[in-house]
């Protein structure tokens, strides 16, 4: 094989230098005046060959980077996928409180000078009803009891159940007997019972309009009631008479008398009977009875965290007492977030860490490697090579690398980050209480951020080699070497 020599001299020494790159100035030569593309990629490929030593050591530390990150970056998405999903349930849940130290602003000193402490105001029935009504809420659970009489029905139980109610003056104003309750619920999809297989109906079919209404099996086998028969009830605070129609009889294998709990007073007969238990919809209750005499329950539920702030300045405007705070299920939230949020934490600090000191090291090893290679560098300059054209090629041989990398990393790595995550959940044994294992997965979100952080790693190892090539003509690398 033909040896070629230069003949450099500097300060009157000869320098003689043998060059060991027959082959490259021979595909130099054949390539002249042609695309050099294709020469630059393959010469890139076979230098990955020739200096494997190098090579292996610069890919073993990218790969240990990769691998890092692709352990920290996937349990972090699925960190934050967990903490999103419960900031999206915890956090939009809405209810009321009663801030005390507003409430006790208010008090004020009896007529015998001692303090007296205010009564907190409630949140009335057509208030609630209001605030369902917003268009920052994704939802809203809301039911409406009302206790009715049917004077001319029998209750199940007999008729024990009663309420007395008294006037302005405290006098007795009318002791009212009731014998069933009429009830409403806002979600008809999810009735509770018959979400549970506790009620089922068997006959007819369920509501659909204001003054259709659903009874139990015993009540109507009682009162030789069938689909399609009317009846009257009686709101009992506000006298008011409905007549419904029965839409359909539903089996009911609930308790039909709920256990008294000990100091707490249960009514006996046909009012604590759940087979009297009537169930409209929400128009019957708020067409045909005054809402103020009713009981309404409500949970609403906003469509994002983000909107709090606005649905409180709502039913601020709607009548909410200045005394009532609305609030989120804050409690709940940090009692199973905040673990994940310290895993979330720890792998990103994990992965910052690993990568600054690696991707130190990894720069420092790739400056060295090209000291090493500045002779090679200054014969394919001289021999003609533009300077973009051989800081490509230092480009194109650690992609190369860092794309091996990246694919063997990617599969490791997500395969080793659960056995880490489950480490790391251990090791927060006392936070970690409401959170036993999480089962953490990579997304391709999460794989094209690995990837862009490859590629980052891949430019970083090339900048020596850039610089070294744009700050140096070829004589001045060739007349460097010993």
């Amino acid at each position: 094989m033909e040896q070629h020599f230069i003949f450099l001299f500097r300060k009157q020494e000869r320098i003689s230098i043998q060059l060991t790159f027959d082959v490259l100035y021979s595909e130099c030569q054949s390539n002249k005046g042609k695309e050099q593309t294709m020469y630059i990629i393959q010469n890139a490929l076979k230098n990955l060959a020739r200096n494997k030593g190098r090579n292996l050591l610069v890919g073993i530390i990218t790969f240990f980077l990769i691998l890092s990150t692709t352990v920290a970056l996937t349990i972090n998405s699925t960190t934050n996928e967990i903490i999103q999903d419960y900031k999206t349930r915890f956090g939009s849940k809405i209810s009321f409180q009663v801030d005390f130290d507003k409430l006790m602003a208010e008090n004020s000193n009896n007529q015998n000078g001692n303090m007296s402490f205010p009564t907190a105001p409630n949140i009335t029935s057509e208030q609630y009803i209001q605030f369902a009504d917003s268009e920052y809420l994704k939802t809203y659970q809301m039911d409406i009891l009302a206790r009715i009489g049917i004077p001319k029905l029998e209750p199940i139980g007999g008729r024990k159940g009663g309420a007395t109610f008294y006037g302005e003056d405290g006098e007795e104003q009318a002791a009212l007997s009731y014998d069933a309750k009429l009830l409403a619920y806002s979600d008809t999809n999810s009735l509770p019972d018959f979400a549970d297989g506790l009620r089922k109906i068997i006959e007819g079919k369920m509501f659909a309009k204001a003054n259709e209404c659903l009874i139990s099996a015993d009540f109507a086998n009682l009162n030789s009631l069938t689909v399609g028969d009317s009846f009257s009830v009686t709101e009992v605070m506000g006298r008011q008479e409905v007549t419904l129609t029965v839409s359909g009889i539903y089996a009911d294998a609930t308790q039909a008398t709920p256990e008294a709990v000990e100091g707490v007073i249960s009514l006996d007969g046909a009012s604590a009977n759940r087979r009297n238990e009537i169930l409209v919809n929400m128009d019957t209750m708020e067409q045909c009875f005054d809402v103020k005499n009713l009981a309404v329950n409500a949970e609403y539920e906003l469509k994002s965290p983000e909107y709090l702030k606005a649905f409180t300045k709502e039913v601020r405007e709607k009548g909410l007492p200045d005394v009532y705070t609305v609030v989120t299920d804050e409690e709940s939230y940090n009692k199973i977030v905040t673990p994940v949020e310290g895993l979330a934490k720890i792998t990103m600090t994990f992965m910052i860490v690993v990568l600054l000191i690696g991707g130190a090291i990894l720069l420092l090893v790739t400056a060295m490697a090209i000291r090493e290679r500045k002779y090679e560098i200054g014969v394919l300059r001289a021999m003609g090579m533009k300077k973009a054209k051989a800081a490509l090629m230092l480009v194109i041989e650690m992609v190369t690398i860092t794309a091996i990398c990246l694919v063997v990393g990617l599969g490791i790595g997500s395969v080793l980050a659960q056995p880490v995550a489950d480490v790391l959940i251990a090791g927060q044994a006392e936070t970690a209480q409401n959170l036993q294992a999480i089962q953490v997965h990579l997304m391709p979100a999460t794989s094209l951020q690995i990837a862009l952080i490859a590629l980052l790693l891949a430019l970083l190892s090339s900048i020596a080699g850039v610089i070294f090539i744009t700050k140096y003509e070829p004589m001045k690398i060739l007349s460097e070497r010993n």
